[in-house]
Formats: C-alpha cells, structure tokens, sequence
C-alpha cells in the first residue's frame, strides 16, 4: 500500500531535488564509471556534483572525464621503432568512438595506440614522456573537489545537467514549492 508524504522547505526539499535531478540525468544519459591505478584520484569518468569554484554545490550534475592519452609520466608511453611513443599503461585513457565522448582503459600494448592525440612526448636522452595529457581540446575543467595533490588533472565535460533537454520540472523546482514523494510500505 502506498501513501503519500510532503516534503516542505529545508533540507529534505533539497535532498529530494538534488536526488531527483540525479535519477533523471543519469537515466537519461548514463555515465559509466571509469577507474585507472597509480595516482591519487582513480576516478577517470565519473558521474559528479556540479560545484562553483568556491566550492558550492549547483543541485545540478556533470559526466566528466579526464582528457584522452596517458596520465602517468612514468608508466603510460612506450617507445616503438620508427619514432613513435606509443601510450599504454595503468592510467591511459582511450576515446570510445561512442558519440558521446566516452572514454576506456588502454593497459596493454594491443588497446594502445601511437598518435599525436596520446599525450606522449618524445625527450632526447630522456625517451618517451606523459608530457601533453592535457591538450586534448575542449579538456579544461578543473574538478574543484579535487584533492590538492591532484590539482593538474584536467577533465572534459560531456555533458552538465543545463545542457540536457528533459521535460524535468521536479529538478528545477523553484524554493519553497512542495514536493510529493510515494512511499511504499510494502519494501
């Protein structure tokens, strides 16, 4: 049996706002999960809360990932005869070809790829480096929940809950108006 209980203004307004918008945008366009090793945010593609810059919560929510090519100057790029620094390795990150810009792990020689879009740099006397992971156009958002030591990592939003074109009135709800939540007894 179902019954139906008001939320008013305050916090659990919010919460169910905030929690809606949620449900709905990633429903609407999912955000798979991507995780690499070695660094201190693993987090490559995320599903995220918007945040100002200082550090405020929006109530709205982001897809970001972090640019395409390697992310660890040490064990992403390979060198491969005839010039080339391949990328490869536990944090390298390799664009789908989805339409939405998605992005996959690249740990192993076959999944990596030898191009100018890999973020590896070849040094003389020093080899091939993770020296442009970050040029990826359009990759120049700085997650501010971030922590400070990765303060370098740019992402690239692909897509951001104002971008969406849901008839969703429930996340947009000016303060103060009520909201209706169905509670089922039966769970």
């Amino acid at each position: 049996m179902a019954r139906s209980e008001v939320l008013g203004k305050g916090d659990d307004t919010k919460r169910a706002r905030a929690l809606q918008a949620y449900f709905e945008g990633w429903k609407a366009n999912t955000c798979p999960l991507v995780v690499t090793e070695g660094q201190t945010n693993n987090n490559a593609q995320m599903f995220v809360n918007e945040y100002t810059e200082d550090r405020q919560p929006t109530g709205h929510f982001l897809c970001i990932r972090r640019c395409n090519g390697c992310h660890n100057y040490e064990k992403d790029c390979w060198y491969q005869a005839a010039g080339c620094c391949r990328s490869y390795g536990p944090s390298v990150l390799k664009r789908t070809g989805d339409p939405r810009d998605f992005v996959q792990r690249a740990t192993d020689y076959n999944a990596g790829w030898c191009d100018w879009d890999n973020g590896c740099l070849y040094v003389v006397g020093r080899g091939c480096l993770c020296e442009k992971s970050n040029e990826e156009n359009g990759c120049n958002y700085v997650y501010p929940m971030n922590d400070k030591d990765a303060y370098w990592l740019k992402y690239k939003v692909i897509w951001s809950q104002h971008s969406l074109r849901m008839d969703d009135r429930s996340a947009q709800l000016p303060e103060g108006e009520v909201i209706h939540q169905v509670i089922d007894k039966s769970m």
